[in-house]
């Protein structure tokens, strides 16, 4: 094999040793091997070595191999559509728990949405996050959760583990296949003009609005912070009713929630619909500003108001909601301060009762590291000794369940607890202050 590789090498490179010739003809194996011989015999003690470049490692990519099963539902009332639901057979129990869940996301969506979906669609469930993101039905990042498609009608998103979780995910993603089939029925072939017309902030605000039933925790939070703390610099805002240029998970998801619940709130639930039962009415935008033309033309039609008028209503609608709250809130943004203890992005974080000591999960996302720390400003030292023998005890949760005027233990997901330890720590800071405090005897 070496002397083929030289041979090929000898083909390709010409020898000054041996005379050349004038005549040009191509190149041939068995001269090429001569030639080799020769320069050989003209130096045998010239080794000939072979260097070949070093090339870089693969990755290792993990494939799965996917038996795919599917499963039919006809629409509770009857007609046409459904859903034809793809599992593979070894996630067959993960497809009997999201079973139902469909179904009744399904139904639901039927009786609010006033329209059941006409065509069947996909809708295809991995039992895992690892297997969606490694799937080649759409191309998906870390941060998405579930995709829905407006051209062929798939939907794929997989099974989080978490019932309740993965029931507002499919809800989410559900909304969208109404939103498109129902602006498909109503525009036929043009209909993907109509979905790119309406601004982003309502077809992904309907579909939060529904999916959390109304207004949840975490949309009240951001609002409340968003009227109380604006920071326009950052765009950290209240946006105007049909701004949709700024985007993002709080403007984009948030505030569309929350404009779709001002909506429903201030003029009727039935309006929301009325926005997809005459969407005809924008037309194809051609631009951002042709966009926010055609969506002020439709808010026109359905609101019966012209959007100045609206996009009044929709402030005046946040201050009544959340300046009462401010005005009985306790603590304000003066009375906090900064934990400079905190080096990395916090992940999780949970506190004691008393609010006095915040144990938090942190990430360094440039070094892919997570690290615990312990935060509580009135016993630095403590804190880090605390974090360091809890995790040697094996504690890995985020819940501290006391506080001693410290606090008491940290929760494990085992067995282990660290209250004895916690329980000396305290005690000999005790005696320190005692013996600190205690009157000294007059020197002799």
């Amino acid at each position: 094999m070496r002397r083929l590789l030289a041979a090929a090498w000898a083909l390709a490179v010409p020898f000054e040793i041996a005379a050349q010739d004038l005549t040009l003809a191509p190149p041939r194996l068995g001269e090429a091997l001569r030639a080799l011989d020769r320069v050989e015999r003209a130096s045998p003690g010239l080794e000939q070595q072979l260097v070949l470049p070093e090339r870089a490692g693969q990755n290792r990519v993990a494939w799965y191999d996917f038996d795919w099963r599917h499963h039919d539902m006809p629409p509770p009332g009857g007609g046409p559509g459904g859903v034809r639901l793809y599992f593979y057979a070894r996630e067959r129990e993960v497809a009997e728990r999201a079973l139902p869940v469909i179904r009744g996301a399904f139904a639901r969506l039927v009786d609010q949405f006033h329209y059941s979906p006409t065509k069947v669609f996909p809708y295809i469930l991995y039992s895992s996050k690892r297997e969606f993101q490694s799937t080649n039905v759409f191309q998906v990042s870390e941060s998405v959760l579930g995709v829905t498609s407006p051209k062929d009608l798939k939907m794929s998103l997989p099974y989080f583990g978490n019932q309740a979780r993965f029931r507002e995910v499919s809800t989410h993603e559900m909304v969208h296949q109404f939103t498109i089939q129902k602006l498909m029925d109503a525009a036929g072939s043009d209909f993907l003009p109509l979905v790119e017309s309406l601004p982003l902030w309502f077809v992904e605000g309907i579909a939060e609005y529904y999916a959390k039933g109304g207004l949840d925790v975490e949309t009240e939070g951001f609002l409340r912070d968003l009227v109380w703390n604006p920071d326009p610099e950052r765009k950290y805002e209240i946006l105007p009713f049909a701004e949709d240029r700024v985007r993002g998970y709080v403007p984009t998801y948030k505030l569309g929630q929350a404009r779709v619940a001002f909506v429903a709130e201030v003029y009727g639930k039935e309006k929301i619909q009325a926005f997809l039962e005459n969407a005809h009415v924008m037309g194809s935008p051609s631009g951002p500003s042709g966009a926010e033309r055609s969506f002020a033309a439709l808010v026109r039609r359905v609101l019966n108001e012209d959007l100045g008028q609206v996009d009044a209503r929709w402030r005046t609608w946040l201050k009544k909601r959340y300046y009462a709250d401010y005005v009985k809130a306790r603590q304000d943004v003066p009375q906090v301060r900064l934990v400079p203890e905190a080096p990395h992005e916090i992940e999780a974080y949970a506190a004691s009762p008393d609010g006095t000591a915040v144990l938090a999960r942190q990430i360094d996302r440039d070094r892919g590291q997570v690290s615990l720390h312990l935060l509580d400003p009135r016993y630095p030292q403590l804190q880090a000794d605390a974090v360091e023998n809890a995790h040697a005890a094996g504690a890995r949760g985020l819940k501290i369940e006391k506080a001693l005027g410290l606090y008491q233990k940290i929760v494990s997901l085992g067995e282990t607890s660290i209250k004895a330890m916690a329980e000396q720590k305290v005690k000999e800071l005790s005696e320190k202050k005692n013996i600190a405090e205690a009157p000294q005897a007059p020197p002799k």
